[in-house]
């Protein structure tokens, strides 16, 4: 559903000139959108993750995305490019294009209350031309991830019914691995590293994305960590039952002759699973490198790949735990720890963790002169921003 619309010197200006009053009012743009979408239009309650709802930070995202895009407003390219996990994100959920009139309708709705501007005004008809710009070159980008997707081999359209064919758990952590198969044995499509499904669990409101840990052709295999209502309802799930799946989205562009270092916390580690697996079914010639931290040594999801990893030659392996840790040069990964990694100037560099975490790791790395292109962040929780 492409909107024609028409975005020119007046639509920059009034963009620019109301962006400081925007801008102090992001978050609460933010907050009056999803209030009104979700009360005239209850049906993307189970799209958005309600508990970042409820804790704010899915409104900050937006908030922030919108701001960024108003100050590179004649940059659209890196908008786009910021913007490529929400673009993923919508892919992987279907979000049909028909969506974006609901949401321009509701942010359009929250502005005018902001701003105290009726929709006839210029100032909310140059932010919905605004909107469609960025809009239009969403919805372009989402249906070829779309069509490239269900065109795959063995892929599918929106979501598929599949069992839970395989459950693991562990005495050491409140996380397990759970396989999910076609019922019929039929074949899966091909899974790149860091790519993740979005899985809808009948009759439970809402839908969750996990990160996939293998690429194996019979089985999608995840990570799941027993806290929140979703992950405590897929945790209990016997074997044979059935959940929706979407087709694999997003994913990591690596290479086969760079050394990787990666920084995981906690369940962050999953994307890194099958980054270290695809590098070793590959048979790439190159050196990894993996920090891992998380609360304590008796209570983390490392402790299922610990005999798999051990075996691997060229994995170093660093653990960190916060507590119960006798080691206080072993707690943490700071820049003191990550310095006394050697870089040769061409490296790759992975973190998954929380936004704090994420946050300081790459800000150790940029401090110890890598290159930010060369690093690539996956946080939890809503953000936007690679």
């Amino acid at each position: 559903m492409y909107k024609n619309v028409e975005v020119n010197e007046n639509t920059k200006r009034v963009i620019l000139e109301s962006l400081p009053f925007f801008k102090l009012n992001s978050d609460l743009i933010s907050g009056l959108m999803y209030q009104h979408l979700f009360e005239k239009y209850p049906e993307y309650v189970g799209v958005f993750n309600m508990s970042n709802q409820e804790k704010g930070t899915q409104k900050h995202s937006l908030a922030a995305s919108l701001v960024f895009y108003a100050e590179n407003f004649d940059n659209i390219d890196i908008v786009i490019d910021r913007l490529s996990r929400a673009i993923h994100f919508h892919s992987a959920h279907g979000i049909v294009e028909s969506a974006y009139e609901h949401i321009a309708e509701s942010l359009l709705y929250a502005i005018g209350q902001v701003f105290k501007q009726n929709n006839e005004s210029i100032l909310i008809r140059e932010w919905g031309n605004a909107f469609w710009r960025l809009a239009n070159n969403m919805i372009a980008i989402e249906k070829a991830y779309f069509d490239l997707k269900s065109n795959q081999n063995n892929g599918w359209e929106g979501f598929k019914p599949m069992i839970l064919s395989y459950r693991q758990k562990s005495i050491y952590s409140n996380s397990c691995i759970i396989r999910f198969s076609n019922k019929d044995g039929a074949l899966l499509p091909n899974v790149l590293p860091g790519q993740f499904v979005n899985i809808v669990i009948p009759h439970l409101v809402g839908r969750r994305q996990y990160r996939l840990i293998d690429n194996n052709p019979k089985y999608f295999e995840i990570l799941v960590k027993k806290e929140g209502m979703f992950s405590r309802s897929l945790f209990d799930i016997n074997e044979g039952g059935e959940v929706l799946v979407s087709m694999p989205s997003g994913g990591y562009e690596i290479s086969f002759n760079k050394n990787i270092f990666m920084f995981s916390q906690g369940i962050g580690i999953s994307p890194h699973i099958s980054l270290i697996r695809t590098l070793i079914n590959n048979k790439a010639d190159v050196n990894m490198f993996h920090m891992y931290a998380s609360k304590d040594d008796a209570n983390n999801p490392y402790s299922f790949f610990v005999k798999e990893f051990s075996k691997i030659k060229n994995l170093k392996t660093y653990l960190y735990f916060s507590q119960n840790n006798a080691d206080k040069n072993k707690r943490y990964i700071n820049k003191e720890s990550i310095s006394k990694l050697e870089f040769t100037g061409d490296d790759s560099f992975f973190i998954c963790g929380t936004p704090d975490f994420s946050y300081s790791v790459k800000s150790s790395l940029v401090s110890l002169n890598v290159n930010e292109n060369d690093i690539h962040i996956e946080s939890f929780g809503p953000s936007l921003f690679n």
